[in-house]
């Protein structure tokens, strides 16, 4: 409970189990508690603020819809799922459009503020120069008086619980979670000195660089397991070409493709070469199906079933619930418990492979049970021949992914079906050896997890010195 209290209007916070008490004549716009307890924290600390609407540049601008955009490689297109959790643009999964549309151009110390959908109330800064980029329609650009107020100061406004908060309060739920234009330019904002905002903003880069350089130490890590592996196995892999008219047009013998594939792609040097490699490889290679036990691939319930549910019953996993070679919790669907004898299972210590889509992305299946997908296949591997752990890293190397794919046919979406990933070349050294490279990899992994979790926390804690700077010693983290 707060130490000083305004009488007369009583606003409940039962989330927090908190009961604080507010004039009438402070209630501002709205009676709900979430958004009178965002503008009462500031008025207990006697915290100066000022609203968003009074310190823009210009008039806020929504984005160009993804239908009114032709896309080919001139800029950037820059959409809320491009934007992660931290407001920092992602590396992968660009689109790109073909020209620039300029009343869309992002500009430097553009703020963009996303307006609807479960990412409502995420923003991004434009820090980039040298960017060419435009914004999609699910954002609204922002600009703001420099003078009055430093754009950075208000993006790292928009990383602390404070403005959380406000968005929780603020957000309208008909349909889907959605703020709009002026209901931002509604936004309450810390009204203090451009020192201390820049004091503010010099201890944000301070932890962000940091993070950057540990995630990067921590990748840096991961990307050289591939090499490792192969360094211990004694292979040394062939560069991929270049992408030319000379390297990519060869023959090959009628007698080399009888009873194989036809398609070119199969054939090329890249792909030969790999095999020669293994071929000259002191260490043994034997096939996927050599040590199978047992295979079997997923299905998905009929939707007449009405099979899903919100209660957590039985786990459903998707290929798209595995990533960097781990199963991912956080998405997880489930199915009613009393539909069971329609699903297909994977059980402990199974490993589950991608078939179709992100073909040949795998995990060690560490749940008792996990019913599984159409686009997975679940193998149970004779451990006495192999350490599955060593096979789980072989499997999620850059080349078993890239074998994996050349063995793949391509109706709607490439697939690999059963007998043909099984015929996966895998290696075999002797069991010392893949011990050993299993210790290495999983040692790298953990200091990888430490310096992601440092990186993480350092910002974390950044965050909450600036939420006690702003609120003073009251604020509660």
């Amino acid at each position: 409970m707060y130490q000083r209290q305004y009488k007369f209007s009583l606003s409940l916070d039962l989330d927090k189990n908190k009961i604080f008490l507010i004039n009438r004549g402070d209630l501002k716009d709205r009676i709900d508690p979430l958004y009178n307890k965002y503008i009462l924290q500031f008025k207990l600390n006697e915290i100066e603020t000022i609203k968003l609407n009074d310190v823009l540049f210009d008039n806020p601008m929504y984005g160009a819809n993804e239908s009114s955009i032709e896309f080919n490689n001139f800029c950037r297109y820059i959409r809320i799922t491009d934007i992660d959790e931290f407001g920092l643009l992602k590396k992968d999964g660009i689109r790109s459009a073909e020209k620039e549309e300029l009343k869309y151009k992002v500009h430097l110390n553009d703020i963009l503020f996303a307006r609807s959908g479960a990412t409502v109330g995420k923003a991004y800064i434009h820090l980039d120069s040298s960017l060419n980029a435009i914004f999609a329609g699910y954002l609204i650009r922002f600009r703001v008086n420099e003078s009055l107020l430093l754009s950075k100061f208000l993006f790292y406004f928009t990383q602390t619980t404070i403005y959380k908060e406000w968005v929780n309060a603020i957000q309208r739920t008909a349909g889907q979670p959605n703020i709009n234009a002026e209901e931002y330019k509604s936004l309450l904002i810390p009204n203090l000195k451009l020192g201390i905002q820049q004091n503010i903003i010099d201890m944000m880069d301070k932890a962000y660089e940091s993070k950057k350089q540990k995630e990067k130490e921590a990748q840096g890590l991961l990307d050289n397991i591939d090499d490792y592996l192969f360094d211990k196995l004694g292979i040394k892999l062939p560069v991929k070409p270049e992408n030319n008219i000379e390297n990519i047009t060869f023959k090959v013998g009628f007698d080399d493709i009888f009873g194989d594939r036809l398609d070119a792609d199969s054939y090329t040097s890249y792909y030969q070469n790999i095999f020669d490699t293994f071929e000259k490889s002191t260490c043994k290679f034997t096939t996927l199906k050599t040590i199978t036990k047992k295979i079997k691939t997923g299905t998905t319930p009929d939707q007449k079933l009405d099979a899903f549910t919100i209660e957590k019953e039985i786990v459903f996993l998707r290929n798209s619930d595995i990533q960097d070679g781990e199963i991912i919790e956080d998405k997880f669907k489930y199915i009613k418990n009393n539909l069971e004898k329609y699903l297909t299972f994977s059980y402990k210590n199974e490993i589950i492979i991608c078939i179709a889509g992100t073909i040949g992305i795998s995990a060690l299946n560490r749940f008792d049970r996990l019913a599984i997908n159409q686009n997975v296949s679940s193998l149970t591997i004779d451990e006495t021949q192999i350490n599955i752990n060593f096979l789980i890293s072989w499997l999620n190397t850059r080349v078993a992914i890239s074998l994996l794919k050349r063995l793949a046919s391509i109706a709607t979406i490439a697939y690999v079906n059963n007998p043909t990933l099984l015929r996966l070349q895998i290696p075999l050294p002797a069991i010392t050896i893949q011990n050993k490279i299993v210790d290495e990899i999983k040692r790298r992994k953990q200091k990888a997890k430490q310096l992601q979790e440092e990186a993480k926390l350092e910002l974390e804690n950044a965050k909450k010195e600036v939420e006690r700077i702003i609120l003073g010693n009251n604020y509660e983290c």
